[in-house]
């Protein structure tokens, strides 16, 4: 082998592994829905509780580091948190997962039939006040995002920041956000 096919040879490896790097870090474009429904504006003070209904959300490895982001939203927004469910005033509850999929079918002369899936990731939450715990929900947060990603682990650093964008918001509202996911799990 002369030294020109072993350059040629290790460019080519080098090029190859520059796509797989690029590929694998790229950064894709996330439409996310946000919806916040308000029945009696927050006071922005008083003590805030964080927990969930959901024995899958609390047993989950992004449990801790999706309730740092609200418990942070929250500071910034004038409330203190607690660990304590009975000396808070405030008590909101988080949920997240797949809300949703969508099989798409295409078919193509080329390569046969492919079927894919879009998956509708999803995290809630609900607050409710000390006097009105069950009876009325105070404020409630959605946000949905349809991706090709088959786990949450690609959208859910930025759904948890979408949630608690506004917080708290004095009047429900509605809006559709582009996220950059990256690096794109997808």
């Amino acid at each position: 082998m002369t030294v020109l096919e072993r350059y040629c040879r290790y460019a080519g490896c080098c090029f190859l592994l520059l796509l797989a790097f690029v590929g694998c870090t790229n950064s894709t474009s996330v439409t996310m829905q946000q919806r916040v429904t308000v029945s009696e504006p927050l006071a922005s003070q008083g003590v805030m509780w964080v927990g969930s209904r959901s024995a899958a959300v609390l047993n989950s490895e992004h449990y801790l580091p999706v309730t740092e982001v609200l418990e942070t939203a929250f500071s910034e927004a004038g409330f203190s948190t607690t660990d304590q469910k009975e000396e808070a005033d405030h008590q909101a509850y988080l949920w997240f997962g797949k809300r949703r999929e969508r099989r798409e079918q295409f078919s193509n002369v080329t390569d046969g039939m492919n079927i894919t899936t879009e998956y509708t990731w999803a995290m809630t939450l609900e607050v409710f006040s000390r006097e009105a715990v069950g009876t009325s929900q105070q404020y409630g947060g959605t946000v949905e995002a349809a991706v090709w990603c088959p786990s949450i682990n690609s959208v859910l650093a930025e759904l948890a920041h979408q949630l608690v964008e506004g917080f708290p918001a004095p009047q429900p509202f509605e809006k559709t956000t582009i996220v950059e996911v990256s690096p794109s799990e997808c």
